[in-house]
């Protein structure tokens, strides 16, 4: 997506009801599907052990729409799998930015007649908080191959990006987000959830992907910032070629400052090979001038991903 584009941004949002629930004048259906609407989207992938969030904002609803989803079950007890499917289009198709369940709903009607249906979604929701059988293994076995496992056994698929890790007659019990927090921390791999995917890499090597080319040209917006540890931070239109632990190059970053003639190379150390340690999308559709980015801290290869 070139940075002077003007492409209409869109956002489309699938809401899945599973508690014997569903939408009012839809024949029973428990799925919902909006577009064409005014949305704010911030979706947050943040470092292992914390799990990916939305925070969603939908103006335009049907009122009976907003009355099904805000009388969800909130009694961690009847936490259900209650879906949010998250899609985005820059113009050029949409693309998942995140999948989940929903933490909470509710109508905002604060700023009536403009009212609008608040949502809170977390990816591995229900996964965290239900219980579910432990998993033991005999002798060596190979931890890819557990996460693999626990990945099918809630319709996620997997990436392994290289890590060989075994562990000897391993036992994992509580949720299975507690069992993948296990996993991930007797091996010290890092681990991404992305829509879903869970993906591993060894320490400090990035997902096995093209690296995107970020500069002026193709997104960046102003200049990096360095941080103390060595990182950066980076601002750049949204795009779909933005993946959580993926590979980013940073290029034509430099500030060049002639104040006597003579031409200066600031802030140069930005450029070069990166990869994304977390990532947050802010997306405003349909509205003039709405935010349409993505910020990300980008860690040198080699480096631990960042803990939450």
């Amino acid at each position: 997506m070139p940075a002077n584009s003007f492409a209409n941004k869109q956002l489309r949002v699938t809401f899945t009801l599973t508690t014997n629930a569903s939408f009012e004048n839809s024949n029973g259906a428990n799925t919902l599907v909006l577009s064409g609407l005014r949305m704010i989207a911030v979706v947050k992938g943040a470092g292992f052990p914390a799990w990916p969030e939305a925070d969603l904002t939908v103006f335009g609803m049907k009122q009976s729409d907003m009355n099904a989803l805000s009388s969800l079950a909130t009694d961690l007890e009847q936490v259900t799998r209650n879906g949010v499917q998250i899609e985005a289009n820059s113009g050029n198709g949409w693309s998942t930015i995140f999948n989940g369940q929903i933490v909470s709903g509710a109508i905002d009607y604060s700023g009536a007649p403009d009212v609008s249906f608040k949502v809170q979604a977390r990816a591995l929701y229900l996964e965290s908080l239900a219980s579910s059988p432990a998993v033991s293994y005999p002798g060596p076995t190979d931890a890819a191959q557990m996460i693999a496992n626990i990945a099918a056994k809630i319709g996620y698929a997997f990436e392994n990006n290289g890590v060989t890790s075994q562990l000897s007659n391993p036992y994992c019990a509580g949720t299975v987000g507690d069992q993948l927090k296990q996993i991930v921390n007797a091996i010290g791999c890092q681990f991404f959830v992305e829509g879903n995917m869970l993906a591993i890499c060894p320490p400090g090597v990035a997902r096995q992907q093209p690296s995107f080319v970020l500069s002026p040209t193709s997104g960046l917006v102003g200049y990096p910032i360095a941080e103390a540890r060595g990182y950066i931070n980076v601002r750049a239109l949204f795009n779909t070629a933005f993946r959580f632990g993926g590979p980013v190059t940073i290029s034509g970053s430099d500030v060049v400052l002639d104040p006597s003639g003579k031409t200066q190379l600031l802030n140069a150390r930005a450029n070069g090979d990166w990869y994304i340690g977390t990532i947050q999308h802010t997306l405003e559709a349909l509205k003039f001038g709405g935010m349409w980015f993505s910020d990300m801290l980008l860690q040198p290869l080699g480096t631990q991903q960042t803990k939450s």
